[in-house]
């Protein structure tokens, strides 16, 4: 078996794209087959490095056109523009419509593996939690769903196995439920801008899971720190140390600056503690 992957990437994550897509290579299990970057117009220089690292680019233009997407609205939300940020969610929900496999693989550009991830385990599918917790996100989901579900560790792990056939189910319930061409359109009029996040696909489709087939999948908790966007030499410095601590991954968020401080490393021990001793 092996798994098509899908990576959303805005243009401010292209430099950390090739290890991300060396080390999904590299530490995704069962192995993956061919990896998709979905990007707007790219340079000729970047198109040059897509093609160096043997992947395959899908421009979003092109793929809206593909699945019939028109006028996508731009979206302000806390003073940001977030168009593309709910976009890229969007499309890791309706790719499901062009894939083959039963399973896919999406991820996020800017996290970087750093040790052996198996995201099928005894043939179920095995979702990454942390401890992530955004109120609006779950407002989002009663709006979506109907209930408010009990809170559990979060899905948000930056990279998710899908099933086609559970995102189908997921898209049609929405759909069906709010009477719209689209299940995106029950979810733009509802969001909440005054936060620059109140949609998670992430975890929208974790508990929706938990919710109708929790006996489906396997779970283990993600071993992550999230870090700023580090220069070449402390972005590997950074990646040589996710490997020594046994990590799952390594997040370069471009949000936490460029420079390195006592709070974000104090941020990554706080993280890591909490893996080890505190109970949900």
């Amino acid at each position: 078996m092996s798994l098509p992957v899908f990576i959303p990437c805005h243009p401010k994550d292209l430099a950390i794209l090739p290890h991300c897509v060396d080390s999904i290579r590299r530490y995704i299990r069962p192995r993956v087959a061919e990896i998709h970057i979905i990007a707007g117009d790219l340079s000729t220089e970047h198109l040059t490095q897509l093609q160096s690292l043997g992947v395959r680019y899908l421009h979003e233009r092109d793929l809206l056109a593909r699945l019939g997407i028109r006028d996508w609205p731009r979206i302000v939300a806390n003073g940001a523009d977030r168009s593309g940020f709910y976009l890229q969610q969007v499309l890791k929900y309706e790719i499901h419509r062009l894939v083959e496999s039963d399973h896919y693989l999406v991820a996020d550009a800017d996290t970087v593996f750093t040790s052996p991830v198996p995201v099928i385990v005894d043939g179920r599918s095995c979702l990454y939690r942390t401890f992530e917790h955004h109120e609006p996100i779950f407002q989002m989901y009663e709006h979506l769903m109907g209930y408010r579900p009990a809170r559990q560790l979060s899905f948000v792990a930056h990279f998710m196995l899908l099933r086609r056939d559970l995102v189908a189910q997921l898209t049609g319930v929405i759909q069906a439920r709010h009477q719209v061409g689209r299940w995106y359109e029950a979810v733009l009029p509802a969001l909440d801008l005054a936060t620059v996040s109140s949609f998670s696909e992430f975890e929208t489709y974790g508990y929706y899971w938990t919710q109708h087939r929790p006996d489906g999948f396997t779970s283990r908790r993600l071993k992550n720190v999230e870090l700023p966007r580090l220069p070449p030499a402390g972005l590997t410095a950074a990646v040589l140390a996710g490997r020594s601590l046994r990590l799952h991954s390594v997040s370069f968020h471009a949000y936490l600056g460029t420079q390195l401080t006592v709070r974000h490393l104090e941020a990554a021990a706080r993280r890591l503690l909490a893996l080890q001793f505190r109970r949900f």
